[in-house]
């Protein structure tokens, strides 16, 4: 499983989903992250986002835009909302429920 969580800085969680400079993707596999890597957002544009997450199928983030929670949604795709701003943290509590 991959999950994408937007960030500017590679450790918060950005606030928009969407206008992120980029996104850190975490391969999970038995409860542990076995590879990530961090993707840029140079266009923000739904289109790219969708592109360049095509792979992932769960989402961590703050606040995500409505245009992209539908079509991320129709593609069957996970949106987790959280508190949390560190990155780190999130997926460890991700991690934990699932």
């Amino acid at each position: 499983m991959k999950v994408a969580i937007p960030s500017n800085d590679k450790i918060n969680i950005n606030k928009s989903f969407l206008n992120s400079e980029g996104f850190l993707i975490y391969q999970i596999d038995d409860h542990n992250v076995v590879d990530f890597e961090y993707r840029e957002n140079s266009n923000k544009s739904v289109n790219e986002v969708v592109n360049i997450l095509d792979d992932c199928s769960s989402f961590i983030c703050n606040k995500i835009e409505p245009e992209i929670k539908e079509v991320l949604k129709g593609q069957n795709k996970q949106i987790l909302k959280t508190l949390e701003e560190n990155v780190k943290k999130a997926m460890l509590n991700m991690m934990c429920r699932v």
